[in-house]
């Protein structure tokens, strides 16, 4: 912890050590050519660790690149309160709980100039997608989609998509991650794995280069259908840059337009550089863990995971190493949820007196939990996990932290896997999109823990019963139970904060995606 602690305030040292040079160039951007003047360059902690495409991968650093690439049905507008608009499809009509018709968008072309047709949503919600398996063993898209029983083209620009079952959220599911339309005629062409590298999408830039740990491509498509969203820039370029100090050189010395993951205890010291501003704040992502709970260790026992959660002092999280810049959620929601927010609904309080209490209850006596992270996947991840097991140390917890290299290392699945951070983005602004998602029985394969039948069954009365009342009591049930039995434990809503040039102006969306439309990109 004072190791890093110390790194931590070099590295602040060596910012206004920056700030003074000004615009000396950085080891890695003398072997860079500058940008031009229509290309926007965002230098990133990390890249998607096999795809890029939406069905093929969960995660922050694939959604911030996919979202200019690939589009769904209807359009979510983060700009406007969430509301749903009229994406690929032109209108819709929910039939009943089970049965919604869309009516597909004409003159829509593909990256590959072939046009967008009802064959191709077919394709794309089709078994051979839907349960195809990630780099991880997991359907990616089965959590979200995986209650599709049929989708049938009724014409060329017809659409009905048919649910197994009673779904409240039908339509839901066709305006967010993973439901992104793509190419068949070029998604046959390939590999499942080598299409999700290049996905061929209707979005404002297309892909035109993936290599890894050095940089992605997108440049603009002129064929694009919507000249409301149309694209700011000629040429978006993704670089890998994992040390923030090469990022932050890089954004001052002109190499870099945009950089990513900018730890909230340093965004005052890059302010007050010339011609940089930061932006950015809480998402619509909840920062947490998962808790291993069938491994022969303690985590097996509900008091002992209830003790790790009462143990930490949030509050302090978020003062200490946020500056305040995020916040803390209320329990396991988002905002977004609208008319599913129980406003009212407490908070995990910080109680060490009972987090004591309760591992003395199940007889814990100082026996070894492994906690595994990655040094910065997340903004200070590491700073942060040794903050939590300082907070766990105090009240008696033995908590081995190990750092990894990757998600492989992370979720290797032996009686080591006790503890690991997750995000639990809010992908529906409804419960079922967030916490139900995150810890329902599908998506506990592959993660080590166990859901109970009652929490189960609870969890199909969110997801089918349209009742607003109803859905009301029974989140509020499912987070109940969870209070006692915990499968995981949120810290605070996921920061994500940029630097950039003054001269993109640039302003983010509440997600993980970026946008580099003209609605978000006001200085070219």
């Amino acid at each position: 912890m004072k190791k890093h602690i110390l790194t931590v305030l070099l590295l602040t040292v060596s910012l206004f050590a920056v700030c003074a040079q000004g615009t000396k160039e950085s080891t890695a951007s003398k072997a860079l050519a500058p940008a031009s003047k229509k290309t926007i360059t965002v230098a990133v902690q990390s890249f998607p660790q096999t795809s890029i495409s939406a069905m093929s991968e969960n995660s922050n650093v694939a959604i911030r690149i996919d979202y200019s690439i690939e589009e769904t049905l209807v359009k979510t507008d983060y700009r406007d309160g969430g509301k749903f608009k009229p994406g690929l499809a032109e209108s819709w009509e929910v039939v009943d709980p089970r049965h919604v018709i869309f009516h597909l968008r004409k003159g829509v072309k593909f990256h590959d100039g072939t046009d967008f047709k009802a064959d191709d949503v077919v394709y794309t919600f089709g078994p051979e997608r839907l349960m195809n398996k990630s780099a991880a063993g997991l359907a990616v898209a089965g959590p979200f989609l995986g209650g599709i029983e049929s989708v049938k083209a009724l014409d060329d620009y017809t659409v009905e998509v048919t649910s197994k079952m009673d779904d409240a959220l039908l339509l839901t599911r066709f305006a967010s991650y993973p439901s992104q339309i793509v190419s068949k005629d070029s998604a046959e062409k390939k590999s499942f794995e080598e299409f999700s590298l290049m996905p061929v999408g209707t979005g404002p830039y297309k892909i035109t280069k993936y290599d890894d740990s050095v940089e992605i491509v997108l440049e603009k498509f002129d064929d694009y259908w919507d000249a409301s969203n149309k694209a700011a820039s000629d040429k978006i370029v993704f670089k890998y840059v994992p040390e923030l100090s090469t990022r932050i050189a890089g954004l001052t010395s002109g190499e870099f337009d945009l950089i990513t993951e900018v730890p909230s205890d340093q965004a005052q010291a890059i302010e007050k550089m010339k011609g940089i501003k930061v932006v950015g704040g809480p998402i619509q992502n909840i920062y947490g863990m998962f808790f291993d709970t069938t491994n022969d260790t303690f985590m097996q026992y509900p008091k002992f995971r209830q003790a790790l959660t009462v143990a930490i002092d949030r509050k302090k999280l978020v003062a200490s190493l946020f500056n305040n810049l995020t916040t803390i959620p209320k329990n396991w929601q988002s905002e977004s949820f609208g008319d599913m927010f129980l406003a009212d609904y407490p908070g995990v309080a910080y109680d060490p007196t009972l987090a004591k209490q309760l591992l003395k209850e199940c007889g814990y006596n100082g026996e070894p939990v492994v906690y595994r992270s990655l040094p910065g996947y997340y903004t200070l991840e590491q700073t942060v996990a040794e903050a939590v097991v300082q907070m766990w140390k105090e009240v008696g917890i033995n908590v081995d932290l190990q750092i990894k290299e990757n998600w492989t290392q992370i979720m290797a699945d032996d009686n080591d896997r006790n503890i690991y951070n997750g995000s639990f983005s809010a992908y529906y602004p409804d419960p079922v999109g967030q916490f139900w998602r995150r810890f329902s029985d599908v998506n506990a394969a592959g993660k080590g823990f166990d859901v109970p039948k009652d929490f189960v069954e609870l969890g199909h009365v969110l997801e089918q019963n349209p009742d607003l009342q109803v859905r009301r009591d029974t989140f509020k049930k499912m987070l109940d139970m969870f209070q006692t039995n915990p499968n995981g434990m949120y810290l605070y809503n996921l920061p994500m904060i940029y630097a950039e040039s003054e001269n993109i102006d640039w302003s983010p969306l509440p997600i993980e995606g970026m946008d580099f439309t003209v609605n978000s990109v006001k200085g070219l």
